[in-house]
């Protein structure tokens, strides 16, 4: 499994947002994943989403939380997109869905394939 790291200063697939401010979503650049099979992203807790367009059906979006629950892992938590050529947003991530020891969502689709770019939105505002 590789993952494409999405992040501030990487375009296409990364908008950061200014409070107050508009985002033409019909000129966004959407990021491919090429060979990769998900991505990984800086979050800003609730103030962070991710923008998907897919191609032919379901990616299989999933994003497995850092947290534990009484030191059980926490299965990983799906998002459906089960419609070709639909756009998707997904989110506000919160502090306990990035990965043990950093502010990192990774977001993994089951078929990659199935979509056809995506973006990560972020907000810079007050937090």
């Amino acid at each position: 499994m590789t993952l494409l790291a999405l992040g501030p200063g990487v375009s296409p697939g990364y908008q950061g947002l200014v409070g107050n401010g508009v985002v033409n979503l019909t000129t966004l650049s959407l990021a491919t994943l090429g060979g990769n099979t998900g991505i990984t992203f800086p979050n800003i807790p609730g103030l962070t989403l991710i923008l998907t367009k897919t191609v032919t059906g379901d990616p299989g979006a999933t994003i497995t939380p850092g947290a534990t629950i009484l030191g059980q892992s926490v299965p990983a938590i799906p998002f459906a997109e089960a419609v070709a050529g639909d756009l998707y947003l997904m989110g506000p991530f919160f502090t306990l869905d990035a990965n043990v020891g950093g502010n990192l969502v990774q977001m993994n689709f089951a078929t990659p394939a199935d979509l056809a770019g995506v973006c990560v939105l972020q907000s810079g505002g007050v937090y």
